[in-house]
This record gives structure tokens, C-alpha cells and sequence, in this order.
């Protein structure tokens, strides 16, 4: 009879289990075992009842023991990061600081001295150049003046250049007027 009931609980437990691949299953041996295992399961059934806090499950389930858990992910350690140390210094003795001083003295009168002569090449470009502008005027703006004399008048110019500022919708709407009776006295006239 014993053994009967033994299997009907396995039967039962591979039903549970049906889920969970075999090699993470628990593994049930004997009756003595099992009964052991069943009193500790209770036991933290009972105790996660209990907890009402965190992930809740509703039915029977298995608690497991950090122990049984089998992770395949192992965490990494970290890398510890080498703090940079400054290297020391070593004191420079008089004629090192000497030597120093002198090669910056040497670098300054240097530069100096590309600097007055950038100054002076481009002192001279600037006469050059206006040497060479001082008879010819601004011809460029001659053509622009005389396209626009041709056209319109000033007065011309200026109503035009009104008109574009102050344009509103009474000003279109009176203009388009305009437009249309000139359109119309133009249509009207005999040719002559």
C-alpha cells in the first residue's frame, strides 16, 4: 500500500513539475526523504504565506532554497579602476633654471621679431593696393542706378515702394478695384 501512495505522490510532483526542464527538477528518493521534503515545504509555504509583501502567487507552488537554485548567469567581478598618481617632480637645480630662462628670453625676441615683420609685409600690401584703387571709382553701382532711372521715375520708386509697405486688405481690395476698372476702360476703348 506504501508503495502505492509513493506513487501517486511522484505522480503528482511530475505533474507540478511537468513545467520545469528534468535537470532542474527536485529529485525524490524515498519515502523518508520525501516526507521530509514535504514537512519543510509546508513549513515555507507557511512561512511565505505569511509575508504579504513583494511578488504574491495565488495557489500552491514550491519555494526553493537559495541553495537549490542552479543560476547558469555568474556575475562578473568588477575591475577596479588604478587610481592616476602624479609622478613627482624633481627640483631643478640653478643652471637648469637658468637655462630656461634664457631659452624663453631667446622664444620672445623671437616671436617679436615675426610679429614687425608680419606688420610691416602687411603695411605694405594695404599701400600697394591703395596705390592701385586711388583713380577708379565705385563703377559697380553705376549700372544698378541707371536700369533703375530707365524703368521708373522716383516719384514712381517711392509710391511703389509705399504701396509693398503698407499693404493691408483694404489696400489689395482697392487696388484690385483699380486693376479691374482699368481692365475694363482698356476693353472699352475704340481702337483709334
Amino acid at each position: 500500500m506504501d508503495i502505492v501512495i509513493l506513487k501517486k505522490r511522484e505522480r503528482k510532483h511530475l505533474q507540478k513539475d511537468s513545467h520545469i526542464p528534468a535537470h532542474l527538477r527536485p529529485k525524490y528518493s524515498s519515502s523518508s526523504e520525501s516526507d521530509n521534503r514535504e514537512d519543510e515545504g509546508n513549513e515555507a509555504d507557511r512561512k511565505s504565506q505569511k509575508k504579504k509583501y513583494g511578488l504574491v502567487k495565488i495557489g500552491k507552488y514550491e519555494v526553493r532554497k537559495q541553495e537549490e537554485m542552479d543560476n547558469p548567469y555568474k556575475a562578473l567581478p568588477k575591475k577596479q579602476i588604478e587610481i592616476y598618481k602624479k609622478s613627482e617632480r624633481r627640483q631643478l637645480t640653478e643652471e637648469e633654471i637658468e637655462m630656461k630662462r634664457k631659452e624663453m628670453l631667446q622664444n620672445a625676441n623671437w616671436r617679436d621679431e615675426v610679429r614687425t615683420r608680419n606688420i610691416k609685409r602687411n603695411a605694405l600690401r594695404d599701400e600697394e593696393e591703395n596705390r592701385r584703387n586711388e583713380g577708379k571709382t565705385a563703377n559697380f553701382i553705376r549700372p544698378m542706378l541707371n536700369s533703375a532711372a530707365s524703368t521708373m521715375t522716383v516719384e514712381q520708386q517711392l509710391r511703389s515702394h509705399r504701396r509693398e509697405l503698407q499693404r493691408t486688405s483694404g489696400f489689395t481690395e482697392q487696388n484690385a478695384n483699380l486693376v479691374a476698372t482699368a481692365e475694363i476702360e482698356y476693353t472699352c476703348r475704340e481702337p483709334t
